[in-house]
């Protein structure tokens, strides 16, 4: 919102004035036009200079904001780190309260549960890739033996 410290001549008798009252008005609709088209930091720099010739900026409306590179890349992690946090205490929260309901489970069994079916979740998306050209290996000491027996 725009707002002038000194009023509009508004003498309808005197021609003079009429015409100082419709530039006025011309001059208004113009700043008011430009302004919105300013980055932020623009317009409140445009403060001092406006004040010298009667007008002060008292309120703006933002409609879209447009933050740094810099800014969305930060925001994205810190919205990624909060996914991970609630994640691990999701997760952490069901370890617990499921070593905790069933008589003789440890934490390390329920993870080892956890493990497992997140194995066969990735092997169940696998299969259904239709260009799926996977062959899996078992890992350890013995399996490149293990393959030319089995």
């Amino acid at each position: 919102m725009l707002s002038s410290n000194s009023a509009a001549p508004e003498h309808r008798s005197n021609p003079m004035s009429l015409m100082v009252g419709e530039s006025f008005r011309l001059i208004l609709l113009v700043i008011k036009a430009s302004i919105p088209k300013l980055v932020l930091d623009s317009v409140f720099e445009l403060e001092k200079p406006m004040s010298a010739y009667g007008f002060e900026i008292v309120q703006m409306l933002l409609v879209e904001t447009e933050p740094d590179e810099h800014v969305k890349r930060v925001m994205t992690e810190i919205n990624a780190t909060c996914q991970l946090q609630a994640i691990v205490i999701g997760l952490r929260d069901s370890v617990l309260a499921l070593s905790v309901n069933v008589p003789g489970t440890t934490s390390k069994d329920v993870m080892d549960m956890i493990l497992v079916t997140q194995y066969f979740d990735a092997m169940k998306e696998i299969d259904a890739l239709s260009v799926s050209n996977s062959i899996f290996i078992t890992y350890g000491p013995g399996a490149v033996k293990d393959c030319f027996t089995d």
